[in-house]
């Protein structure tokens, strides 16, 4: 095991001062960022120094020179090299957040020697979600660039799954984090001749010492560390004596709290112990409530029992938490730390002549500046026969967005392609603004004029670089008013995290059950609590103030701090280049939430095409559009091609995509249209004969053939004129459905169900689709619109169709499978799905 001699302890220690953690990171929801937080805060409490807590897009204040890890001039020791943790979500489909690509490019530099890195270690987290085809393939990414420029990761990758929760990776991720990087620090003082010489500097001996006390380490947290494999959570409570007491009554539950902590305060050492150890322990010893505190703190049965709950587990366990959270600090562990703010509110004085953020400013930090572009809504037409309040027929509309020039993005708003998204930025509802408004500390109304400003003690010393990057850059550092604000920096119907749990809290009063209900709902003995309550009810903190803790009156920077960003809504480009110019066509859904509420963007964009088809030659809207950038645009990881129409004519392929997933498709099919006619003409100029031109098929779905049939007249056009081979329709409540162009189902499928979906179509035209995608090595499958239900369908039909009717070759339904899975490596498969409810996806 790494160690230093008691000699060398304080050389050791010297070192591990000057030796920074830099945590880095890339979010756009805000998920990857409250992680790293989380981390960076606790790094002093393990004896590590906290070095740089900023995104990605920032390594250059983390130590990363152009040409790689600083060299150190002749003559002189080489400095303490910076440890690094990092942490990054993967957006879309297996793209990086917006505040990660500039990492990413710098890691893809030419001029990087061979090696360059060879200075850097890390750990490494990936956030992602295995619903999507390239799972966590942004932190892949960043892993294999940094490995490939000689980095050396400290231990196994974690990557985290949000489709089954992300903190059953992300606990033990941090539980093994911190000795990890403590044994990291001192191999290096090893290797720099630092400490004592008995310090092991082998390698391959120091990563084993450092996987064995991770584990250790662990275990203690109750989470076990999974090898190459990532890591997973073996128990979630404080202790497996209050874990136990989960269904029990009020009685029941205090006397294994109590066991619990009179079992942690025996392996705990006691305050003269840990003075003698730290000032800082003593300074702890001294706060820690004392026994008698703490029993007068504790529920009783008859108070859990009285206590507003939202449910009989969370009355039994409030007396749990309330006891482990004020009796010992290694059971308060198991409550989430108050993080440091990144930002305070500054309120400028009544009447100040500062000029305030104008309104096409993009306040949420969700969305980078330079990715920013503005467009008017100048064209709106109905696609549906829908009827309010009727939900058998969804309201769709198509949409035209013209560029008006404005905006950091603007010159490229023009340069994208047929499948490529873009985002709309959004505001919370007026509603939900007054909502929190009301509950607001210090009686504000919302006029106000504040400005976002760095907190002062974010620097670790004199000299050194910020733990906080400025959150506040761009249009926030100007002045708005605290409306604007809560409108459009922050999601107020976002879910809340365990941390803004813990945060909202301290601001209860003398409610000290609505405190230690939510102090519970953060625990980790709370974790079934807070996915029923929180996570399952997608509750926001609108919500929480009104059904859960009405007695709670955040102030506003605590507000700010601790909700998730405002995203902005994703939609699919109906439009090509070729023919459109830079107007962005979209197929709107407008969506309707649980509550019976319109979507945020979809509720706004369906108020902004009704009022413009009713008023006509009206200035017409300005809307806050965002486009990824250039590098965004390129191929995948690996180069596998992304949802975009083969460049080559040639090439076969097939579509799907019921409802709004036929946006994307009709921008491949007005680009298709023009390039076979421009490759037509070019040959009859030249006297060559016209181009070869695959076969394009089209399956399109709906309810019902009279009222959501969208953009009929178009797609049937485009099989008079050739540019689609069949178009395959299904209406699933008219129980019919059949190819436009009279070709008759293949009779070995069986016949379509009553209720008639795209993948019944599949699997009803299974031989010519099995002959069109093996006939040819390079034809491609294209899928778009609901992941949860559609996709995985088609999916499963796409391996039937291939079983039946590709040949023996194919090697029965696992060799079917198989092949399929090889499509979406190497491209000729590739998706564009939203899950409802996802915030990051479609609406």
């Amino acid at each position: 095991m790494v160690a230093a001699t008691t000699a060398g302890s304080a050389a050791l220690d010297a070192y591990r001062a000057a030796c920074p953690v830099h945590v880095l990171y890339g979010s756009e929801t805000g998920n990857a960022e409250e992680i790293s937080r989380t981390i960076h805060a606790a790094l002093s409490d393990h004896g590590l120094t906290p070095g740089v807590l900023s995104p990605m897009k920032a390594y250059a204040t983390a130590g990363f020179a152009p040409t790689g890890m600083p060299a150190t001039p002749p003559g002189e020791a080489p400095p303490p090299r910076p440890l690094y943790v990092l942490v990054t979500s993967t957006t879309g489909d297996g793209d990086p957040p917006e505040n990660v690509r500039p990492f990413l490019r710098y890691l893809r530099r030419k001029d990087l020697p061979a090696g360059a890195l060879g200075g850097v270690r890390y750990a490494l987290l990936g956030l992602g979600d295995t619903n999507y085809e390239n799972f966590c393939a942004a932190g892949k990414r960043v892993d294999g660039a940094l490995r490939k420029l000689g980095a050396v990761r400290l231990g196994p990758r974690a990557d985290a799954d949000d489709a089954v929760g992300l903190e059953a990776v992300v606990e033990p991720f941090i539980a093994s984090l911190y000795p990890l990087l403590v044994e990291a620090v001192a191999a290096a003082a090893a290797a720099a001749g630092v400490g004592a010489s008995s310090v092991v500097t082998d390698e391959a001996t120091v990563l084993a010492a450092v996987a064995s006390n991770a584990a250790a380490s662990a275990a203690t947290a109750g989470v076990t560390a999974g090898g190459a494999d990532p890591v997973a959570a073996q128990a979630n409570g404080a202790s497996p004596a209050a874990e136990a007491a989960i269904g029990r009554a009020p009685t029941a539950v205090a006397a294994a709290v109590t066991t619990a902590v009179a079992s942690a305060a025996a392996a705990t050492p006691t305050a003269a112990d840990a003075a003698a150890a730290t000032p800082a322990a003593a300074d702890a010893a001294a706060a820690t409530p004392a026994a008698a505190d703490v029993a007068a703190a504790t529920l009783t049965a008859a108070d859990a029992a009285a206590a507003p709950a939202l449910d009989a587990e969370m009355a039994d366990l409030i007396a749990a938490v309330a006891a482990a959270e004020l009796a010992d600090p290694a059971a308060a562990a198991a409550v989430p730390p108050l993080l440091s703010p990144r930002a305070v509110v500054e309120h400028l004085p009544p009447g100040d002549a500062t000029p305030v953020a104008p309104a096409s400013a993009v306040l949420t930090p969700a969305v980078e500046a330079d990715t920013v572009f503005l467009a008017t809504l100048t064209a709106a037409t109905r696609l549906t026969d829908d009827v309010e309040g009727d939900d058998s027929v969804k309201r769709v509309w198509h949409l035209e967005l013209t560029p008006t020039g404005e905006g950091a993005a603007a010159a490229s708003a023009a340069a994208y392609h047929p499948g490529d998204a873009f985002g709309v930025v959004t505001a919370n509802r007026d509603e939900d603004v007054v909502t929190v408004l009301k509950r607001l500390a210090g009686d504000l109304s919302g006029d106000e004029v504040v400005r976002l400003v760095t907190p002062p003690d974010v620097g670790v010393a004199a000299g050194a670089p910020p733990t906080v990057a400025p959150v506040v850059g761009g249009a926030v550092t100007v002045p708005t008013t605290v409306r604007r604000l809560l409108a459009e920096r922050v999601d107020l119907g976002g879910v809340l995290k365990k941390s803004a749990l813990r945060a909202l809290a301290e601001h209860c009063g003398d409610d000290a059950a609505t405190r230690r209900r939510l102090l519970f709902l953060s625990s980790r003995a709370g974790k079934a609590a807070y996915r029923r309550t929180i996570t399952d009810a997608g509750r926001g903190l609108t919500r929480l103030l009104a059904e859960v803790a009405p007695s709670c009156a955040p102030p506003l920077d605590t507000v700010l701090d601790v909700l998730p960003p405002l995203p902005p809504r994703w939609y699919s480009a109906a439009s090509a280049p070729a023919v459109d110019g830079a107007v962005l066509h979209v197929a709107l859904s407008v969506v309707t939430t649980a509550d019976g509420r319109r979507g945020l963007a979809s509720g706004s964009l369906d108020a902004l095409a009704s009022a413009l088809s009713a008023r006509g030659d009206d200035p017409p809207p300005l809307l806050r559009l965002v486009r990824r950038t250039a590098d965004a645009q390129d191929d995948t990881p690996g180069g596998v091609p992304r949802f975009r129409p083969p460049t080559d004519l040639s090439v076969p392929l097939v579509m799907v995509g019921p409802g709004t997933g036929v946006a994307p498709f009709r921008g491949f099919l007005r680009a298709r249209r023009a390039a076979v006619e421009a490759a037509r003409a070019a040959a009859a100029t030249a006297g060559r004969s016209p181009p070869a031109v695959g076969d394009a098929w089209l399956f399109f779905g709906c309810r019902h053939e009279a009222r959501d049939y969208l953009y009929r007249e178009e797609l049937e056009s485009y099989v008079a004129d050739g540019t689609l081979a069949q178009l395959v329709v299904a209406f699933s409540r008219d129980g019919g459905g059949a190819p436009v162009t009279g070709a008759a189902a293949d009779g070995t499928s069986a016949p379509p169900p009553a209720r008639n979906y795209v993948q019944a179509q599949l699997r009803a035209h299974g031989a010519s689709v099995a002959a069109l995608l093996t006939d040819s090595d390079m034809a491609r499958v294209y899928v778009c619109g609901d992941g949860a239900g559609m996709a995985a369908g088609v999916h499963d039909a796409l391996v039937e169709v291939l079983t039946v009717h590709g040949g023996e070759a194919i090697g029965g339904t696992d060799g079917a499978a198989a092949v399929v899975a090889g499509w979406a490596k190497t491209g000729r498969y590739v998706r564009d799905i939203w899950y409802w409810g996802g915030g990051s996806e479609e609406e």
